[in-house]
Order: structure tokens, then C-alpha cells, then sequence
């Protein structure tokens, strides 16, 4: 370990968030969470610590470490799953699919409202929850809500009856 990551290791907080793990060419070769950033961090570096194959690689291809603070656990799960995303580092294995979180879609601004899912929020004055990461439970979650609360799940097409059926 080089005496500038030495020095950078002793400022880490005690706050949750993410850190990013470089190389020394800059690449971001491993992207992690915490609790307790000085906590997690420095669990790398403790001789004492037994690590399998793959975490010793990674420490001793480790050059710099930064990091962003967040005000939770949760939005550093959040931050961890978009910062794998965008740099897909090599030593991440989990959270590196192509997918985005999924967000409910609600259109109240339409004639006739509708609830849909989307990957891609838009700036077009509709409403969007989530993030929300297992789209199948979300979706589950929808179908019984909207048994108990009927909702269009798509806009009228022209010269379709008023009483269409809402409950498809």
C-alpha cells in the first residue's frame, strides 16, 4: 500500500456510503458499500483478516480508494447498484446486468389516468415512484392493488366505449 492511500485512509468517515476501489492506471476496478465507511474500507488493508483468492488480488491491485458518503444504508444500496452499473468493474460479479430499476409510471395529467412501469423515467409531467429493484414483486404488488382499486393500465383508443372494461 502506497503512503498516499495510507494518508487517505485515515480521513475515511463514519458515515454510510459507497467506496470505488482504483487501479493505478485510474480504472475503477471494484465498487462497494457500507454502513461505516472507515469500518469497511479498512477491512481490506487489516493483515489479520482471512480472504480468499479474489479479494487478495484485488488488494493488491487496490492504488487509490474514493468515496461518496450518502445520508443511508438504503441510498447506498441504491448508489452502489448505479455505480456497478455505469462502470462495471471487474471485480464486481453481482449487480452488473444490463438492466435499470424499474419505476411506476403514473399519468394523472391524461382524460383518462394510467398506471404503467417504465425503466426509463421521462420529463413529461408524469408521476414516478421507485426506484424499485425486483420488477416481478412490483408487479405483484400492482395486481393486487389494482383488484382492490381499479386503474387503466393504458390510454382509451379513440371511439372506444366510456365503460370500458378496467378490470384486464
Amino acid at each position: 500500500m502506497n503512503q498516499a492511500l495510507q494518508a487517505k485512509l485515515k480521513t475515511l468517515p463514519r458515515t454510510p456510503g459507497v467506496y470505488f476501489h482504483k487501479s493505478a492506471s485510474g480504472e475503477v476496478i471494484y465498487v462497494g458499500k457500507a454502513a461505516v465507511l472507515k469500518n469497511r474500507v479498512r477491512q481490506y488493508f487489516q493483515d489479520s483478516r482471512g480472504r480468499d483468492n479474489k479479494t487478495m488480488a484485488l488488494v493488491a491491485e487496490i492504488f487509490d480508494t474514493d468515496w461518496i458518503e450518502t445520508e443511508s444504508e438504503v441510498d447506498a444500496l441504491f448508489l452502489e447498484s448505479e455505480m456497478i452499473k455505469r462502470y462495471m468493474p471487474r471485480y464486481n460479479v453481482l449487480l452488473r446486468d444490463d438492466k435499470s430499476q424499474m419505476y411506476v409510471r403514473i399519468d394523472m395529467k391524461s382524460d383518462w389516468p394510467t398506471v404503467s412501469f417504465t425503466r426509463n423515467p421521462a420529463d413529461d409531467g408524469a408521476d414516478y415512484f421507485g426506484p424499485f429493484y425486483n420488477g416481478f414483486a412490483l408487479k405483484k404488488a400492482l395486481h393486487y392493488l389494482r383488484r382492490i382499486f381499479p386503474y387503466l393500465t393504458r390510454q382509451r383508443r379513440p371511439g372506444q366505449s366510456k365503460l370500458m372494461r378496467i378490470w384486464a
